[in-house]
């Protein structure tokens, strides 16, 4: 081992304020006291690539969030011991991940036991799996059953979040949510909230479609987490993930969730004690319980309930500490990453690219 490595684990995200940056921040947290760490983004990167080499030369290990982070900046594992989450797997990302094992990447990290099996079937050896918890708030600050009021005509919530961009639609079932919210808002009351970029023309799509609905821009991760204690139901037609995290972050502010079976979420919803799946691209399976629901203030409250406290109990930040720390302790006694030909390649390809932008400045 490198006598210049310090007990540093340096995480490498696309963004600090989404998604695998907050998976990054738990992760972290769950290591402190036995290492220290830094989370880079793409940004920082990209502004400060000396203090990016710099880092990753005094880190004993070096954890990539997402293939895509792992090869646009492999360079920053040369001659490290390195680990790379894998989110989800679809046939597309099979040569790729491929493409980092010949880079000389080993070890990798699936959030879910979907994610391992899919992997491995493809032949990727995955021998760590972590799936992350949600910081879990004191209060969910929703009424109890028996604040229902019958008299009066309380119009259900339905809410989604996520990056709603043209590359995500397919994956996450943009489409099916589109008919379905539609559907259901022809036959009840209902009001529509969407949360995250890119949310624009699907909040004007829906509007267009007669569904009432606002679109909800965070600027931080306090933000977005309040946004789920506005909503009643979250739904997810997604028909590939790694998690989503939103899922969690849903049943922990006390809100129901009716999501397909993709990621981590058959682990989560172990029981339709704490929430509804629904078979991938079922429209009438989403119908039929967002219909339910709607008309059931009732069992709405209960589920949610039950959710609230099934992600406390199970689900919290840090649940899976043991897991994440046992990967770090497994790294750590790797080979180094050797420095192959691409990784190289990647580095030169980088190199360029900050030149040519210092170009197109002056």
């Amino acid at each position: 081992m490198n006598n210049k490595s310090r007990d540093l684990v340096l995480f490498v995200v696309d963004r600090k304020d989404w998604a695998l940056g907050t998976m990054a921040s738990e992760m972290a947290e769950s290591l402190s006291g036995i290492h220290e760490s830094t989370i880079l983004s793409e940004e920082e990167i990209s502004n400060n690539p000396y203090r990016a080499w710099r880092l990753s030369r005094e880190a004993r290990v070096i954890h990539f969030l997402g293939q895509y982070i792992a090869s646009g900046y492999g360079w920053l594992g040369i001659g490290r011991r390195c680990l790379v989450t894998l989110a989800h797997i679809e046939s597309s990302h099979i040569g790729f991940i491929k493409r980092l094992i010949g880079m000389g990447f080993r070890r990798f990290v699936a959030m879910s036991e979907m994610t391992a099996e899919a992997a491995r079937s493809a032949g990727i050896e995955v021998r760590h799996v972590w799936r992350p918890g949600v910081p879990v708030p004191e209060e969910t600050a929703r009424p109890g059953v028996n604040d229902i009021d019958p008299s009066r005509d309380a119009v259900p919530v339905l809410g989604f979040s996520g990056r709603m961009i043209p590359a995500n639609r397919d994956r996450k079932g943009l489409d099916l949510f589109e008919s379905v919210v539609t559907q259901v808002s022809r036959r009840a009351d209902i009001k529509l909230r969407l949360c995250g970029e890119g949310g624009t023309p699907l909040l004007e799509k829906m509007r267009e479609n007669g569904v009432t609905a606002d679109l909800v821009t965070p600027g931080n991760r306090e933000e977005a987490l309040d946004f789920f204690r506005t909503i009643d139901i979250y739904l997810c037609t997604s028909r590939l993930e790694g998690g989503p995290l939103p899922v969690i972050e849903a049943m922990a502010a006390g809100c129901v969730v009716v999501s397909t079976r993709v990621g981590f979420v058959p682990e989560v919803i172990n029981s339709d004690e704490v929430g509804i799946m629904c078979p991938v691209n079922s429209a009438e399976s989403f119908d039929a319980a967002l219909m339910d629901l709607i008309q059931n203030p009732r069992k709405r409250i209960e589920t949610g309930s039950r959710a609230a406290e099934h992600i406390k109990r199970n689900w919290s930040w840090g649940h899976d500490r043991g897991r994440i720390t046992a990967a770090y302790e497994a790294v750590a006694k790797d080979p180094p990453t050797p420095v192959g030909f691409q990784i190289i390649r990647a580095l030169l390809s980088f190199l360029a690219g900050i030149i040519f932008a210092g170009r197109r400045k002056r």
